[in-house]
């Protein structure tokens, strides 16, 4: 039924048509839910009106005297549900008004009329649902983000650690290892100078190793130098890892962008690679990022073996890789795209608007 209890929900209809706008005000005055309804009879009342109030949904004609009631969608930006009304059904304006964002299409008929408060409530419980899914899934992008600085932070506090604490070490244990040497008498034992000699190449491997896990945890050329010479530094490190050579092609020059920005591509060509070197059985790969006509593109291809992608993650495939990094090119704004072609390999491009840099 009708109320001006505030707590109703206010449904604004945009007719102009008299016998039209009572026959549904009818149907609102026997609903069982309670309604508070607005009337506009043209779109620039409709305007002001919603400057003026806010409303559950608008159920609006879809011709009237000063325009088409398709025009309020912009108005409305997703704030609220609208319900589009018209004389004749015609499936190519139905089409085109869910496109712009109308959440149902009716045809004017009394029937329709008669009914016009359960097709409200169905898209005012239809909105809900999805509005409620939208906070969702913000909130889960807003973890999944946290997540990831979460993890970077990890990393460059692990990389530190690494760095000055366990390289500091292994750098005054092998002066001791050093001091010992030159200190042996020339008569010592031929096996403890072997020991001496051996203790010293193991060091030595250690402090190699730690330096390419503090460098593969944070590189810090890519904090000091940008995304270009960070790719080409892994690029390197991987063929030397792999066997397999990477070819690197950039713009020249490439500006910096935004470090996140930076880290998110640099971090996908990783996982993009470790796919290649995992699964692809490829010969060669190659990473391009270069500006197309305002666009960021980074693509990272192979000559694999190529085919489908799981269509869920699971620990056997590459599932969980491609999961991973398509949150996150999500989380910086960035398109992700993963192409497989079985025998011709595959590839993952992430591309977003060079303005938004």
């Amino acid at each position: 039924m009708l109320t001006n209890s505030p707590e109703a929900p206010l449904i604004l209809l945009v007719e102009d048509d008299s016998s039209h706008v009572t026959a549904i005000k009818r149907s609102f005055e026997r609903a069982a839910e309670n309604y508070r309804l607005e009337i506009a009879g043209t779109l620039s009342v409709a305007r002001e009106a919603i400057k003026r109030i806010q409303p559950a949904l608008v159920l609006t004609d879809y011709r009237l005297p000063d325009g088409n009631g398709s025009d309020l969608a912009s108005l409305a930006n997703g704030a609220w549900p609208m319900i589009m009304m018209t004389a004749k059904g015609n499936e190519q304006i139905a089409v085109q008004l869910l496109k712009t964002g109308i959440q149902d299409y009716i045809v004017k008929s009394a029937h329709a009329f008669s009914h016009m408060p359960e097709t409200v409530n169905h898209s005012l419980t239809a909105w809900r649902l999805v509005q409620a899914r939208r906070k969702t899934e913000e909130a889960l992008r807003r973890y999944a983000r946290r997540l990831v600085e979460m993890e970077e932070e990890l990393r460059k506090k692990i990389a530190a650690e690494l760095h000055d604490e366990i390289g500091r070490d292994l750098t005054v244990l092998g002066m001791n290892i050093s001091i010992i040497d030159s200190q042996l008498a020339d008569d010592s034992p031929k096996n403890l100078r072997e020991r001496i000699k051996d203790s010293t190449r193991l060091i030595e491997d250690i402090s190699r190793t730690t330096r390419n896990m503090t460098a593969g945890l944070r590189p810090p050329v890519l904090d000091d130098y940008g995304l270009v010479s960070a790719l080409r530094w892994h690029a390197g490190l991987y063929a030397a890892r792999t066997g397999i050579p990477v070819t690197v092609h950039t713009d020249d020059p490439f500006p910096r962008l935004r470090s996140e920005v930076e880290l998110a591509f640099f971090r996908i060509s990783q996982e993009a690679l470790m796919n290649t070197a995992k699964h692809a059985q490829a010969t060669r790969a190659s990473v391009t990022l270069k500006n197309d006509k305002g666009m960021i593109l980074l693509t990272v291809t192979d000559d694999g073996r190529g085919g489908k992608p799981h269509p869920t993650p699971h620990t056997q495939g590459s599932g969980w890789g491609l999961t991973i990094m398509r949150e996150r090119a999500e989380l910086v704004g960035a398109d992700f795209l993963f192409e497989s072609i079985p025998g011709q390999g595959a590839s993952v491009t992430i591309k977003m608007p060079w303005e938004e840099q």
